[in-house]
């Protein structure tokens, strides 16, 4: 699976979540991404992308089976500090909430 944010590829989550919450009267696509682990560094690339102003998210959609361009917003993100390793943190685990925008 190929996954970029806003044109930048970067790693793939180990886990996607589709799925359809209620917002107001209507349906909207939410995914929450879940990595068991990121570095410092990667975690601050994906920061950086999803707190643009537009953030465009490419992933393979489980509902199309096929690649995918979706506008989404952030709703959640939360990443624990887990250890030092070679002069590098890593955060584990670290979630990313992302509503359809």
């Amino acid at each position: 699976m190929t996954f970029r944010i806003n044109g930048t590829t970067l790693q793939e989550p180990a886990m996607l979540l589709s799925e359809w919450v209620a917002s107001g009267t209507a349906l909207t696509r939410q995914y929450t991404l879940r990595y068991d682990a990121l570095s410092g560094p990667a975690l601050k690339a994906f920061l950086s992308r999803l707190t643009a102003a537009a953030v465009t998210m490419h992933f393979l959609d489980p509902l199309t089976d096929t690649q995918a361009d979706a506008a989404v917003k952030p709703v959640s993100l939360s990443c624990e500090a887990a250890a030092e390793r070679a002069g590098v943190m890593w955060y584990a685990p670290c979630t990313f909430v992302l509503k359809q925008a």
